[in-house]
């Protein structure tokens, strides 16, 4: 007769279990992580990920059940700053009206949420992998965003000190697109633009490579580099935007 018992019992604890995991729940608002980084830097699983996610305080829905990673999947990074906080940057894919946002967290090393702040953008085409777009620069950090359209991805930084809400205006550092210059003969040019970038005194100098492409369809990949060009762009910050402090090289930029 117990064993009959706990064998119900049993069953109908894994039943509730089963049924939690796989429902649309609320947040809950809580404001401390269950878990402590305690390195200078590292890399955040799926389900420290989440935990993370699950700490947002607005008045959305989430599903965890709606991450299409793996647990072993690695979907942020994390860096201490000179407070000794730390700063987090993890991909949002259970907030319906977030998904594949980055968010960035400021918390304290007993796991308290300072803030968070979502970075709206195309999808993540010019992100390399789930957690590259979120970088280090000294005592700056820079968080990517994405922009979309036929034919075209492009790159943009925020750039920042202090954890602040979204810029008007960013900083663009990479594109590709299939479509940059008509020939008179001969089919369209495409273009990629890669960059490096560095910080002085409150100044973002981005040190762009561009390169001009052209189809090539006698050889075993598409395109064939016809020029390459170098040039310099330095950025300052004005209230809500960032700046080009001289626009001669703006135009080269592809959009």
């Amino acid at each position: 007769m117990k064993n009959g018992l706990f064998r119900i019992v049993f069953i109908l604890g894994v039943i509730s279990l089963l049924v939690s995991c796989n429902r649309t729940i609320s947040n809950n608002n809580q404001s401390h992580l269950a878990f402590r980084f305690v390195s200078d830097s590292g890399y955040i699983l799926k389900n420290e990920g989440i935990a993370f996610l699950l700490q947002i305080k607005d008045t959305s829905t989430v599903n965890v059940n709606n991450s299409t990673f793996k647990n072993t999947d690695t979907i942020g990074k994390y860096y201490k700053t000179k407070t000794g906080n730390y700063i987090a940057c993890i991909i949002d894919n259970i907030h319906p009206d977030k998904e594949w946002h980055p968010v960035v967290f400021e918390y304290k090393p007993d796991g308290e949420i300072l803030k968070n702040e979502h970075f709206y953008g195309g999808y993540l085409c010019c992100w390399k992998n789930h957690y590259e777009g979120f970088q280090k620069h000294g005592d700056y950090y820079s968080i990517k965003t994405c922009e979309t359209g036929s034919g075209f991805c492009g790159g943009h930084i925020n750039v920042f000190k202090k954890l602040e809400p979204q810029l008007i205006d960013d900083i663009p550092t990479s594109a590709w697109s299939s479509l940059c210059a008509l020939q008179a003969e001969g089919p369209a040019l495409a273009c990629s633009m890669t960059s490096k970038i560095s910080i002085k005194s409150d100044t973002v100098i981005v040190h762009y490579k561009l390169k001009t492409l052209e189809p090539d369809e006698s050889e075993d990949v598409n395109y064939k580099v016809i020029n390459t060009e170098f040039f310099d762009i330095k950025y300052i910050k004005k209230e809500t935007e960032w700046i080009a402090t001289d626009t001669t090289n703006v135009s080269k930029i592809p959009t």
